[in-house]
């Protein structure tokens, strides 16, 4: 896998299910702990949120300044996950 990689996703915006279609660069970090999920943005290229880093701990995807799981976290960790079998 190379140290940074394109994804897109879709993300749940509400109670009702709907989502919204997303898409961010990741680059992993130089001792590969940790994933800098940026340029998160639509489709379309407006920007969505802010950068986000995250990582694995004890086999579940948590942001890395409170070690705690997101339906964000989860979402983009299985993608990683997804890569890192590549």
């Amino acid at each position: 896998m190379c140290p940074y990689f394109q994804i897109e996703f879709d993300y749940p915006i509400d109670k009702d299910r709907r989502n919204i279609h997303l898409m961010a660069n990741v680059q992993v970090d130089a001792s590969g702990t940790y994933y800098i999920v940026k340029d998160i943005q639509t489709v379309s290229g407006a920007p969505a949120m802010p950068t986000r880093i995250i990582k694995k701990l004890n086999d579940q995807w948590v942001h890395v300044e409170s070690e705690r799981s997101t339906p964000l976290s989860t979402i983009i960790g299985k993608i990683i996950d997804e890569k890192l079998k590549e």
